[in-house]
């Protein structure tokens, strides 16, 4: 084998660079100072390490790996990696679809952030997957369920505390808690029931075929046995039906119409100190039964007459004196609340007559006053004397004149017994 041993080899007009037009073949380590233009195939063997100061550019991509199963880097911008990847950080978008799957062994697997600020996370709370706000509000999926969950308790350790059981799934909605439901308007398309563990139970329903609806009231859970209650329901002609129970074929109590008629079952009972104010009449079918009070208490002076405990007032106790009303609706609502100008009503006042000198003067009250109260007797005067047996009745007609208020009040003094 043949060696050359120099210190330089250039050209034969010595500033140029020597060309090796059949190739050379270089057999151990070299160094090149220089830089090295390669303008056809540069091939690496047995290449453990590329230590590049500068860019390196690849036109046809980069494979790595055995036969590119470890990745490649195709000229376009592709990118196929088998194995994990790992970087500190990602800027950019997302544009094309992620056909495979993220997979995170902890968690946040993903952190959401403004800038430099944490917004939220996806991760898990436990072994189920979990999206929410850095604080730990969000949405948990677990038992085949989406459930909301409020975030750090106070601890630091951001536990997430479950809000209900079930709280809601995509197919029905279930609130099992307190529930706001915001905006211009909410709607269900369909059947809506409202309940609390066992009972009670409220439901509206709907029915398009029949074009009804209805609101049941249950005392337990529905469909139980033990499942009373009411329904009010709404159907055909407008007509407004109140039951008492959860079905139409049990006690009907009320119907009303478009017509403008109301049919009550059982009747009406209105407590307190309320008022029923009829503009177009009342027409009553049956009986009458009106509220009294009676009382064993002696009479002498003046007396409240509430008209709240009954419009006609019986005392079976012994007179002691003569005595006169004060007419009032009771202790606390006055009659001029109740009544406008024009109104009438009519009280009736029953004494057991057991002295002649017992008897109703004519000093009678509306609201613990005689001012504007003008008081007229039929028979043009006041009675003088009591029957002394039996019962002395008298009947009393009040016509409120005046918003000031003032009162025309008629009397009748009869004899019974």
């Amino acid at each position: 084998m043949s060696q050359l041993l120099v210190d330089d080899i250039v050209d034969k007009d010595g500033g140029n660079s020597v060309g090796f037009s059949k190739g050379i073949n270089v057999g151990a380590s070299s160094t090149v100072t220089g830089n090295l233009n390669v303008t056809g195939v540069l091939t690496y063997e047995d290449v453990t390490n590329v230590d590049s100061v500068g860019l390196i550019t690849a036109r046809s991509g980069i494979k790595f790996g055995a036969a590119g199963v470890g990745g490649t880097i195709r000229a376009n911008g592709d990118t196929t990696l088998a194995g994990v990847v790992t970087a500190t950080s990602f800027s950019g978008d997302i544009t094309g679809d992620i056909t495979g799957s993220v997979t995170a062994t902890s968690s946040p697997a993903i952190t959401i952030r403004d800038g430099a600020t944490e917004k939220g996370y996806i991760g898990f709370n436990g072994n189920d997957p979990f999206i929410g706000r850095k604080d730990g509000v969000g949405i948990l999926f677990q038992d085949n369920k989406v459930r909301p969950v409020d975030g750090d308790d106070g601890s630091g350790s951001n536990n997430t505390v479950d809000l209900g059981e079930p709280t809601y799934k995509f197919k029905d909605l279930y609130l099992a808690g307190n529930a706001n439901i915001a905006g211009a308007a909410s709607t269900f398309s369909g059947n809506v029931t409202l309940n609390k563990s066992a009972g009670p139970t409220l439901e509206l329903t709907t029915n398009t075929g029949s074009n009804d609806s209805s609101i049941h009231l249950h005392e337990g859970a529905v469909g139980s046995t033990s499942n009373g209650g009411a329904v009010i329901y709404s159907g055909a002609n407008n007509k407004l039906s109140i039951c008492c129970g959860t079905t139409l074929t049990t006690e009907r109590i009320g119907i009303a119409r478009d017509s403008g008629d109301v049919n009550i079952g059982t009747g009406v009972t209105i407590s307190a100190a309320g008022i029923c104010t009829v503009t177009t009449g009342t027409d009553l079918k049956g009986f009458k039964v009106e509220s009294g009070d009676v009382s064993g208490g002696s009479l002498n002076g003046e007396f409240d007459f509430e008209l709240k405990k009954g419009h006609i007032k019986t005392m079976t106790g012994s007179t002691a004196g003569t005595y006169f009303p004060d007419f009032k609706v009771s202790s606390s609502v006055s009659l001029n609340s109740v009544m406008v100008v024009g109104d009438t009503m009519t009280a009736t006042l029953i004494v057991t007559a057991s002295n002649t000198a017992h008897y109703c003067t004519a000093g009678i009250k509306i609201d613990d006053s005689t001012s504007n109260v003008t008081v007229e007797w039929i028979g043009s005067s006041a009675p003088s004397a009591g029957k002394g047996a039996g019962y002395d009745i008298y009947t009393f007609t009040i016509v409120k004149t005046a918003a000031t208020p003032a009162y025309l009040v008629i009397v009748n003094a009869t004899d019974a017994g």
